[in-house]
């Protein structure tokens, strides 16, 4: 399944920030809690997590300015199982 990685709602009256780096490659496999990219707004600069595992496509360069909640990349969770970096479902019971 293919899911939007988002930009976060930081605050009330904020509304963009700057995609200062991204802190995983094209293509990469990431684990949930990984450090996708860095934001940067008027009042604060933080590390932006995955929320789910997946292969990592980037949508938007760094350097851009991105409004909140618009999409920067995507997570295809499929590619997370495939290669095994999730763990499997105990068998049985």
């Amino acid at each position: 399944m293919i899911v939007d990685i988002l930009v976060p709602e930081v605050g009330e009256s904020i509304t963009e920030g700057i995609l200062v780096e991204w802190l995983a490659e094209d293509g990469a496999v990431v684990s949930i809690g990984a450090p996708l990219f860095e934001l940067e707004t008027d009042r604060i600069t933080m590390t932006i997590e995955a929320e789910q595992a997946g292969r990592l496509a980037i949508a938007v360069p760094a350097g851009e300015t991105v409004p909140i909640r618009g999409v920067v990349g995507t997570l295809d969770t499929d590619a997370a199982f495939a290669t095994g970096s999730e763990p499997e479902p105990p068998v049985g019971g």
